[in-house]
């Protein structure tokens, strides 16, 4: 299912819930398809999913041949964090809340 993320501090975003879910559990809240997080705590989500991420092991290298060049590459948990890294930290810094979920 396709699940919107918005905020007054950031544009719009759309995420697989079953790609939201691992970001989820690596800031320690469990994942419900709609909820709020306010600007307050967004802040210390942003720190514990940054922290998070850097334990994350790279994504392994791809060979520099030219039959891997043409493959396309895997989008990682790293890139697909980005966007609500992003909103997270905006959110925090104007204290707005981020709300998610098909009924937003």
């Amino acid at each position: 299912m396709l699940i919107p993320f918005r905020s007054k501090a950031a544009g719009d975003f759309f995420m697989f819930d079953h790609h939201a879910r691992p970001l989820f559990e690596l800031m320690g809240r469990a994942f419900a398809p709609q909820g709020v997080m306010n600007g307050a705590s967004a802040g210390a989500f942003a720190a514990t999913l940054s922290a998070a991420l850097e334990a994350v092991p790279a994504e392994e290298a791809e060979s520099e041949d030219d039959a891997s060049a043409s493959k396309e590459l895997p989008v990682g948990l790293k890139q697909r964090a980005w966007p609500l890294l992003d909103m997270l930290g905006r959110a925090a810094a104007k204290n707005v809340d981020i709300v998610w979920g098909s009924d937003i």
